[in-house]
């Protein structure tokens, strides 16, 4: 491949050996423009790829107890330190704060083992101190009431694309109901209660 024949074949100008000593600072500012150009697009691209917002938590040893029939925030107590944390979110308490307007992946995650339940709740919120109030994503899993008592439910929220502003406050919420009114927990291994927010787009 000759010199010049890559430039060609991207679209951009090529100059011959005529090209006269008054045309080198016009030939020189185009490609000036032209890599202008590019950076410009890969500045996009890197906003698009690099430093993504992304969080990942999950629960904690000890959980956290949520009475029966009760939509009970999952605070501080109930989540470990997150596995995942770029792009600036800041979590405190158990409230996650979106460090970037965009549309959003969001995925929470709740599982109950070993006792009557016969309804359990998941739901995430959005600026919103009370359940069911600027709902994000929710999920429900339920039965008719019986006496059995080994049910293990699991509910899982998720929402592919959730459009999200800056300063946003993101809380976890669950409710669980069983025949004989327990508190419980969620299940015991980390893997019982989770959630996820991944940047995906811009607005």
């Amino acid at each position: 491949m000759a010199t010049g024949d890559a430039a060609a074949a991207a679209g951009l100008s090529t100059y011959g050996n005529d090209l006269l000593v008054s045309d080198v600072d016009t030939a020189l500012n185009q490609r000036g423009d032209d890599i202008a150009a590019d950076r410009g697009r890969l500045k996009t691209l890197e906003a698009q790829t690099i430093g993504v917002p992304k969080f990942s938590v999950k629960r904690s040893t000890n959980g956290l107890g949520i009475d029966e029939n009760a939509w009970t925030q999952m605070t501080s107590g109930a989540w470990a330190t997150p596995s995942k944390n770029v792009g600036g979110f800041t979590w405190t308490g158990g409230v996650l704060t979106v460090p970037r307007a965009g549309f959003y992946q969001i995925n929470a995650v709740a599982h109950f083992y070993q006792d009557d339940f016969y309804a359990t709740s998941i739901q995430v919120t959005r600026n919103s101190a009370t359940a069911d109030t600027g709902v994000v994503c929710k999920a429900e899993w339920w039965q008719a009431p019986t006496n059995a008592s080994k049910v293990n439910p699991s509910v899982q929220a998720i929402d592919l694309a959730y459009a999200l502003n800056t300063g946003d406050l993101l809380r976890v919420w669950v409710l669980h109901r069983n025949n004989n009114a327990n508190r419980r927990n969620t299940g015991p291994g980390a893997h019982d209660l989770a959630l996820q927010v991944v940047w995906i787009d811009s607005l």
